[in-house]
C-alpha cells in the first residue's frame, strides 16, 4: 500500500514540479550589479619590450596599466581603451584607430592608460586585444602600492 504512491500520477507531478524548482536555483546567475564602462587613451613610448602586461595602483587610487612590447606598423596611430566593470570582474578591450594616410614605420612601443575610477578590491582582470590577437587575464588585488605583471598570450 505504502508503494504505491511511487505509480501514482500525482507522486511524478509533484516530483518535476521540485526537480524544475533545484535546477531554476541553481541556473539562476549571481546578481554581479549594474556594468559601469570607462574610456582611455593610450600613450605610446618606443620600447624594445617582451609582450607583458604590468598592474599598478597607487596611493590615489589610480589604477595605472602599462601593455609592454605592442608591435605596430606605423606611430601614427592611437590606441583607445574601454573598461569596463560588471562586479569584481573588469574586461579591458583595446582599439587601434590608425590614420589613413599613414607611413609604415614598424616599431616595438610600451603603452600607458590609467583610471582612477575602480575602487580597492580583489578583480578578475581580463584585457583583449582584437586587433593584434592578443589577450591576458589575471587576478589582481587593488590595493595601495600593488604592482603585478600579467603574460599576454596569442
Amino acid at each position: 500500500m505504502v508503494l504505491s504512491i511511487f505509480t501514482s500520477v500525482e507522486f511524478y507531478i509533484f516530483s518535476f514540479a521540485i526537480a524544475m524548482v533545484i535546477v531554476a536555483f541553481f541556473m539562476h546567475p549571481n546578481d554581479k550589479g549594474e556594468a559601469q564602462t570607462f574610456f582611455a587613451h593610450g600613450f605610446m613610448l618606443l620600447s624594445d619590450s617582451e609582450p607583458s602586461i604590468e598592474l599598478k595602483y597607487d596611493d590615489e587610487r589610480n589604477l595605472t596599466i602599462v601593455r609592454r612590447g605592442v608591435f605596430l606598423n606605423t606611430l601614427q596611430c592611437e590606441l583607445n581603451y574601454a573598461i569596463t566593470v560588471i562586479g569584481k570582474d573588469i574586461k579591458i578591450s583595446e582599439k587601434l584607430v590608425a590614420d589613413r594616410d599613414a607611413v609604415l614605420n614598424q616599431q616595438t612601443v610600451d603603452v600607458v592608460f590609467s583610471t582612477d575610477r575602480i575602487v580597492p578590491g580583489k578583480y578578475h582582470i581580463y584585457l583583449d586585444s582584437l586587433w593584434s590577437g592578443q589577450w591576458a587575464a589575471g587576478t589582481f588585488r587593488l590595493e595601495s602600492g600593488r604592482c603585478k605583471t600579467l603574460e599576454v598570450h596569442t
